[in-house]
């Protein structure tokens, strides 16, 4: 926009100060708080009191919880936010130490996630040989019984 003697004036009336990426994000569930923690299934960044209370109890609880500090643990909202250090191949869930001692997961076996997750690889790469043995057995018996049929309709 000019002004009188060739000037460049910028009209900022419309431009809030500080953007969005700058300032914290807000509770997506209360809209008063700063979030510090999102949920990865509902994708919904909260609060640590309205998370635990929208996350407390079944099925919501088994959703995974993680801080929005970066590099941060996945944490637990049904204890205190403790770290999520287990998982229950039963349950096919994640749980912290006391989820396991007390809690929903009472009972069932815990491992470490590093040695799930190594478990859960493993398994996903001799499925996948399997089925590629599987698919060019396939295409071999296609092609057999193609040359077959061709064959066939050569004698016929």
């Amino acid at each position: 926009m000019s002004g009188g003697g060739g000037e460049h004036v910028l009209d900022c009336s419309g431009i809030d100060e500080g953007s969005a990426a700058d300032r914290p994000p807000q509770c997506g569930v209360c809209e008063g708080r700063e979030a510090s923690v999102s949920c990865r299934q509902c994708k919904v960044k909260m609060c640590k009191p309205c998370c635990s209370q929208k996350h407390s109890d079944f099925p919501l609880r088994q959703h995974v919880i993680q801080s929005l500090e970066a590099g941060s643990a996945r944490l637990c909202p049904a204890h205190d936010w403790e770290k999520l250090t287990l998982y229950s191949h039963k349950a096919r869930a994640f749980g912290c130490v006391k989820c396991f001692q007390e809690g929903s997961l009472k009972g069932h076996q815990g491992q470490s996630i590093q040695r799930a997750v190594t478990e859960v690889r493993e398994r996903l790469l001799r499925d996948q040989a399997a089925l590629r043995r599987r698919r060019e057995g396939l295409r071999v018996e296609s092609e057999t019984e193609r040359e077959g049929e061709a064959a066939v309709e050569v004698g016929a």
